[in-house]
């Protein structure tokens, strides 16, 4: 009988370990389809939430407003040269992740993630000031990051 006790104490470590072993194998294999569609899932998903990515629906314009869209007593504030420029608002208390689909939705950017990396990796990290900016068409990620953090209205 002490044998079998000793047996029992001496591989019981062991047998515990084969157990957890045997079972996270059979949770794999039964989920091998998943694991393994997980990069094309999180594809199409990321696809989705940078589509969605809390971005408020703005209205986007290039125009001089006028003088009869305004408020009396109220100036433009606007480039110089409105159609060689994007108008993007952003919101306060907004992530990059925010700021780069307004990007993208204003036509600003193709890539999110362009945006994204290029901020994250300079001195502007969160530096991004709300309101509204006016963006040059075609411009690099530089000038974009510049617009968006430095005070002031282009060609003026």
């Amino acid at each position: 009988m002490r044998a079998i006790k000793n047996f029992i104490y001496n591989t019981s470590d062991i047998l515990v370990a084969l157990i957890i072993l045997a079972v996270a194998v059979l949770l794999i294999w039964s989920r091998i389809d998943v694991i393994m569609g997980y990069p094309d899932a999180n594809e199409a998903k990321g696809t989705q939430v940078e589509a969605d990515a809390n971005v408020p629906d703005l209205e986007i314009t290039t125009e001089d407003p006028g003088a009869a869209d305004l408020p009396e007593g109220a100036g433009y504030s606007g480039p110089a040269d409105p159609e060689n420029y994007i108008k993007v608002s952003i919101p306060a208390g907004s992530s990059n992740d925010v700021v780069a689909g307004l990007l993208k939705q204003a036509g600003v950017l193709t890539e999110t993630n362009d945006f994204i990396n290029a901020i994250q990796g300079s001195q502007y990290n969160g530096a991004v000031i709300p309101g509204d900016h006016w963006i040059p068409k075609g411009a690099d990620m530089n000038a974009v990051i510049q617009a968006l953090t430095v005070e002031g209205v282009p060609g003026q």
